[in-house]
């Protein structure tokens, strides 16, 4: 998940891993997108159920198909990224394979979500970074680069001034 010049930081048991900043932060955003595309076809399929959606007769076993398949899917997607991000945190591989399976119990799995973005949200948090609702946005995700200014995303490489020409902030050199 990490890219070359992504931010670095110590983290796992002792500190004794190296994760990408970036790498939690596209993991997550895309972690809870999926989460509210998932949510959305739930709330879809309930309402086709129920009639609140007008579907003439023919349409309703091809719509239903649709929607039993996009959530068979959607569901898939979030296990393997609730996966991606837990191993991007730094977490260990055999607790993420089991809190995998686990995550097809249903209350089970959205404790195991909650538990996997809140643990994100707080070591994005830890080292500076804006987390919403859905995450990090793209401009907080961009910024998470050596060399950019940590106020504005600026690629400050190179410059030998203490303000970034951008925003202004001032340039945090070193490590």
């Amino acid at each position: 998940m990490s890219q070359a010049g992504d931010r670095m930081v110590s983290a796992g048991w002792r500190g004794k891993q190296r994760i990408s900043l970036r790498g939690v932060a596209r993991g997550q955003r895309r972690l809870l997108l999926a989460f509210l595309a998932m949510v959305l076809m739930y709330i879809g399929a309930i309402a086709l159920g129920a009639g609140s959606i007008p579907v003439s007769a023919e349409l309703f076993g091809v719509v239903r198909g649709f929607l039993l398949v996009g959530l068979l899917g959607s569901g898939i997607v979030v296990i393997v990224l609730a996966a991606m991000l837990n191993i991007a945190m730094g977490r260990n591989i055999v607790m993420v394979v089991i809190g995998s399976l686990l995550m097809v119990v249903p209350l089970i799995g959205l404790l195991l979500l909650v538990s996997t973005s809140s643990h994100a949200t707080k070591l994005l948090k830890k080292h500076g970074v804006r987390v919403g609702l859905l995450g990090p946005s793209a401009t907080e995700v961009e910024r998470l680069v050596d060399g950019a200014c940590d106020s504005c995303g600026y690629d400050v490489r190179g410059l030998t001034s203490e303000r970034c020409p951008e925003c202004g902030g001032v340039i945090a050199r070193g490590g």
